[in-house]
């Protein structure tokens, strides 16, 4: 099977086939415990490179779907997906992975004014001028295991103008004022706190108002230190995990 290289072509190939063979596990047609073809047998089955197969597969893997061992191949281990996100960061090349594996949908804009309260929250000084951006994040499609979250992204007034373009970008929001501004983003700090979900954010999750979420607050500082974006995602608490890897040096 070959899939035409045409102009606008919004999913990727690996994504693409990553769903068709989702597909053939949930029907059974690859059933627990059974190997699926090897990865030179899938390249010529779908006109792909290695490299595309591979990617695919990893993606099967991120649902639990499949178990892959050096030289014996990729087996199925279950036909339903793991909806329980792990969230391991380790480098902005993570984070800038997350934004191309999700969109953002549902958006408005407006600019505003922190008073004493947001201003404790972000923090900033009060009175400080922002866009804000209100929006649902989701996963781009359902091979990515990223459950939807409530995203809230303070952007400081003189980038404000990226806002326009958030609908149709694809990747990370800091990548937009780095592109159009020529900011550069040299650090991020993340805080994750607990949360009660009210009911219109608790319905787009899927889950019962005032149950237990978390809340992911990035700030994101520019070239002199200063932050130049606050973004906030809220997911619900039963299908988020953070996970963190440390090292010694």
């Amino acid at each position: 099977m070959h899939f035409p290289s045409t102009p606008g072509e919004v999913t990727p190939r690996y994504r693409h086939i990553a769903q068709l063979l989702a597909g053939e596990i949930r029907s059974g047609n690859f059933p627990v415990g059974s190997m699926l073809p090897t990865e030179q047998e899938l390249c010529v089955q779908y006109g792909v490179s290695r490299f595309t197969v591979r990617e695919a597969l990893r993606i099967l893997q991120s649902l639990g779907l499949v178990g892959r061992r050096q030289g014996q191949g990729t087996m199925v281990r279950t036909a339903q997906e793991r909806r329980t996100y792990r969230l391991s960061l380790r480098n902005f090349t993570d984070l800038e992975q997350h934004g191309y594996y999700t969109r953002l949908t549902d958006i408005s804009a407006e600019q505003i004014v922190a008073d004493a309260a947001l201003a404790a929250e972000l923090p900033c000084t009060p009175g400080a001028a922002f866009m804000r951006v209100s929006c649902y994040r989701e996963p781009v499609d359902d091979t990515v295991p990223i459950p939807t979250a409530w995203n809230q992204t303070f952007i400081i007034a003189a980038y404000g103008a990226v806002a326009a373009e958030i609908g149709t970008h694809e990747g990370p929001v800091f990548g937009l004022i780095e592109r159009q501004f020529g900011e550069s983003i040299r650090e991020i700090e993340q805080e994750v706190s607990s949360v009660l979900l009210d009911p219109v954010i608790a319905r787009k999750l899927s889950v019962r108002a005032r149950s237990a979420g978390l809340r992911v607050k990035r700030t994101y500082f520019g070239r002199d230190q200063q932050p130049v974006m606050f973004a906030w995602n809220t997911y619900s608490g039963d299908h988020f995990n953070l996970t963190m890897r440390f090292r010694q040096e």
